[in-house]
């Protein structure tokens, strides 16, 4: 039996270069509408535009700038059997590949 992997990404804010961060109520927004303290991380990055993530910090969605946090891509597999079929990689899958 032969396995096909898709790749899923998950995205996370690990740390911010100011505390408290200020945060935008949309991306590109010149001016911060409040700020949220950097704790909690890592905060998962539900939306990216504009140079902006939008994270949920404190049960309410903020947009924060991408410039002033470290962010980090997780990458794993979601499987599939298939009967007949050659497995090939899937970039970016690494170690979490399909066995």
């Amino acid at each position: 039996m032969a396995y096909a992997a898709e790749p899923v990404t998950t995205m996370s804010v690990l740390s911010a270069k100011v505390d408290p961060l200020p945060v935008f109520a949309s991306p590109g927004d010149a001016n911060p509408t409040g700020s949220v303290p950097a704790t909690g991380l890592p905060w998962v990055i539900k939306e990216s535009r504009a140079d902006f993530f939008k994270v949920n910090v404190g049960g309410r969605d903020v947009w924060v700038d991408a410039l002033m946090v470290r962010a980090s891509q997780k990458v794993s597999a979601r499987c599939a059997a298939i009967q007949g079929a050659q497995v090939a990689a899937e970039l970016g899958a690494s170690s979490e590949r399909c066995r």
